[in-house]
């Protein structure tokens, strides 16, 4: 046999050693035969080597907001599996905006970190990593699902973390009997919200995402805000604004890029009678619900430096 110098390569972007990832996992032998689902897709500057996508769920298991070692394991190997694309779960932009005292945060900068330990890993698979912005709007500070052997959730007390006397939403009505009684949102407290979504979506780009996902489904806040259950407000200025708001957030990607340099991305809206621009993915990958009402809207980050 020759001295043939054949080396195992080690992954870039994490300080340890690693194989990388020639091909990704989950890359067909055969392209040319390979089913849709295993084909690249590249949309937005950001290209996936298959279709499958690893949505966002909540696992009740950070530490005030923060991510842990649990994450990494439980992310990471969604990546070592071959997905396109690994979501992080919903994540607050704001304490009072976590579905429960566990939930992920990216409300300040110390945040930033035990995510990027994610990304490094994720990107060291040659996988895409992704996030989901959220606020809970009335449905915050509820215990996680499964306790009490109930799929219904029940209020998280001051005891437990929880904050029932600092729920927010656009009126002051429950979601249902056992959720806290949510305050109405002041015009003043909407346009930081607004800006804090801006601010937790740049802490995303510093974490290393590819790809943002603003949630706005399931009936949290922003959905909220659309929902005339949810929204009753009459007062003229507050209507306003909350339209002016919701149309920011529609155009999420405008409202970021002034925050980065150019390049940083494009807003990606799926949930409008289907993904638009996506040839080839099944709808249920990315969009929420087929209805107007039930929205979610992302963005790609591609080539993006935060500021």
């Amino acid at each position: 046999m020759g001295n043939t110098n054949i080396e195992n390569k080690a992954a870039s972007g994490v300080p340890y050693f690693t194989p990388a990832q020639e091909p990704p996992a989950g890359t067909p032998l055969k392209t040319d035969s390979a089913p849709t689902l295993f084909k690249p897709l590249r949309t937005r500057g950001v290209e996936l080597q298959n279709r499958f996508v690893v949505s966002p769920m909540c696992t009740y298991s950070a530490k005030d907001g923060h991510l842990t070692d649990f994450h990494l394991v439980h992310l990471g190997q969604f990546a070592l599996q071959g997905a396109g694309l690994v979501f992080v779960e919903a994540t607050a932009v704001e304490p009072r905006g976590r579905i429960s005292p566990e939930d992920s945060g990216l409300w300040e900068d110390s945040q930033i970190v035990p995510l990027k330990r994610i990304t490094d890993f994720i990107h060291s698979q040659n996988t895409k990593a992704a996030i989901q912005l959220a606020h809970a709007g009335r449905k915050a500070s509820t215990v996680a699902p499964w306790i009490g052997g109930t799929v219904n959730k029940a209020l998280a007390t001051k005891e437990v973390g929880g904050w029932p006397d600092d729920i927010v939403a656009p009126s002051a009505i429950p979601f249902a009997e056992d959720f806290g009684t949510p305050h109405e949102l002041t015009t003043e407290e909407i346009k930081h919200l607004v800006q804090k979504w801006q601010d937790s979506a740049i802490r995303a780009v510093k974490a290393g995402f590819d790809v943002i996902e603003i949630h706005a489904a399931h009936g949290y806040l922003l959905h909220q805000f659309l929902s005339p259950l949810s929204n009753t407000s009459t007062e003229v200025a507050l209507r306003t604004v909350l339209v002016s708001s919701w149309r920011s957030l529609k155009l999420f990607g405008l409202l970021f890029l002034r925050r980065c340099p150019s390049g940083c991305g494009s807003l990606l809206p799926s949930g409008w009678n289907g993904i638009t621009n996506l040839p080839g993915i099944s709808r249920a990958v990315f969009s929420s619900q087929n209805s107007f009402l039930s929205q979610e809207l992302m963005f790609s980050t591609s080539a993006a430096e935060a500021t």
